[in-house]
């Protein structure tokens, strides 16, 4: 058995909240994913594994916690999937890997975004060991280079490529596309509300110039990928800085403020009574899986801001490096919601056919719900499918993992109503210093 891609998203090593930081989160995953792909004779063969973005929390974990937790988690899949190349796709939360990548490697002024099939920075397993921007990139990731990940990836010369803002690749007729959400998500596309929020808190400051003030409540469309990632850029990675060597620091304060602009809509999701892996032609009757597109309605807030700014600048690049837009795959995470959904988009007269899914989290965010623990996988075959991993009575010393993971958030919540002034002077001392 051979398996031509599996990607998931929003796994936030580092983070409490993440099921994933935990032993017994790891270890069940793997039983679990080991169990619905079949890989009972040790790892399956994957010719991709695609990171959807978010996989560690550079935001609100310092460098050697995500370090560690990471090499734990890639030497635990490596348990399971035996891929010849890995691709990682940047998201919010860790947008400043792909950036401080690119400022290291290429100066301050690099370009923003890699083509479709992203950029490639290990081939065959060598690194270049005198180039620091990949071998600092590959110690955050897999504790280059005595980590157990990194070892074991290497000795089975795995290819590695970053991709951002998107990664493209196609499969006979169908081409698929990777993205994280970073570039339609509200608190992004839409700054304005975010610049609402810092004015009646009274925490705007010096902070107005990456919040622009536009009479429209939305941002311009963007016809071209290139404006659309330099605009985001800036906001992103001050929204969602690297917390450096510090276990806690103002982002975590700020982080509370930045959930409150996603407006996102607390969805309790019961616990799936076991996992399974839903091929596509079931997914619209699976009740556990969202669907994300109903009578061609977007039932998704998020996949509308998509539509709206993101789908012009994509098919663009598409058609730029000569891919077939006419029958799509789009796999998408961020909103942490999962789900599945069919498109048809309308674009200067042609029509593109869509297959969307959510790769969904490893977070527990909303009280008393289950993450949408989800992995898209596509058989050698072309079949796709969605793996729906349920964690229902796992427990972590005694505890029920879920409820253990809600805690952290709980605990931090209550910390950062009760400490709003301080909030209010690290925004203020983070930006006058970041800025000179």
């Amino acid at each position: 058995m051979k398996l031509k891609l599996v990607a998931l998203s929003d796994a936030h090593l580092g983070e409490p909240i993440s099921l994933l930081n935990y032993e017994n989160g790891r270890s069940h995953f793997v039983a679990e994913l080991r169990n619905l792909l079949g890989s009972t004779n040790g790892p399956v063969p994957v010719e991709q594994l695609v990171l959807v973005g978010d996989i560690v929390d550079r935001t609100l974990a310092a460098t050697k916690e995500i370090s560690d937790y990471s090499d734990d988690f890639f030497a635990t899949l490596a348990e399971v999937v035996m891929p010849e190349k890995i691709v990682y796709i940047p998201g919010n939360h860790d947008h400043t890997l792909w950036t401080d990548y690119r400022k290291e490697r290429f100066g301050p002024e690099s370009h923003y975004i890699s083509g479709p099939y992203g950029e490639s920075i290990v081939y065959g397993g060598d690194v270049p060991k005198s180039d620091s921007a990949i071998t600092n990139l590959l110690k955050l990731l897999f504790a280059y280079p005595n980590g157990v990940s990194w070892k074991e990836f290497s000795s089975r010369r795995c290819a590695f490529v970053m991709a951002n803002p998107l990664y493209a690749w196609e499969l006979g007729h169908q081409t698929y596309v990777f993205t994280h959400g970073t570039h339609f998500r509200r608190d992004v596309i839409q700054p304005q509300r975010v610049r609402k929020v810092l004015e009646s808190a009274n925490l705007l400051g010096k902070l107005g110039s990456l919040f622009p003030s536009r009479t429209d409540p939305t941002m311009p469309a963007f016809d071209e990928m290139p404006p659309l990632e330099k605009f985001v850029t800036p906001l992103v990675d001050f929204l969602w800085a690297s917390a450096g060597d510090e276990p806690t620091s103002w982002r975590d304060s700020f982080w509370y403020v930045a959930t409150r602009f996603s407006f996102r809509t607390e969805v309790q999701r019961k616990s799936p009574e076991s996992s399974e892996r839903w091929p596509q032609s079931k997914l619209s009757k699976a009740k556990q899986i969202r669907q994300l597109v109903r009578d061609k309605k977007f039932e998704s807030k998020s996949l509308e801001r998509w539509n709206e700014f993101f789908l012009v600048p994509m098919m663009d690049l598409l058609s730029d490096y000569h891919l077939a837009t006419s029958n799509l795959t789009f796999v998408y995470g961020d909103t942490h919601e999962g789900g599945y959904g069919e498109y048809e988009a309308k674009l200067n007269g042609t029509t593109s056919k869509m297959r969307i899914y959510n790769t969904g989290s490893w977070v527990t965010d909303v009280k008393d719900s289950h993450p949408a623990c989800h992995v898209f996988v596509v058989d050698e075959q072309g079949n796709e499918s969605l793996a729906d991993i349920s964690y229902k009575d796992v427990k972590q010393d005694g505890e029920d993992l879920i409820q253990l993971a809600y805690r952290d958030q709980e605990h931090l919540s209550k910390k950062l109503e009760d400490d709003r002034k301080l909030l209010d002077s690290v925004i203020q001392e983070h930006w006058e210093s970041s800025t000179g």
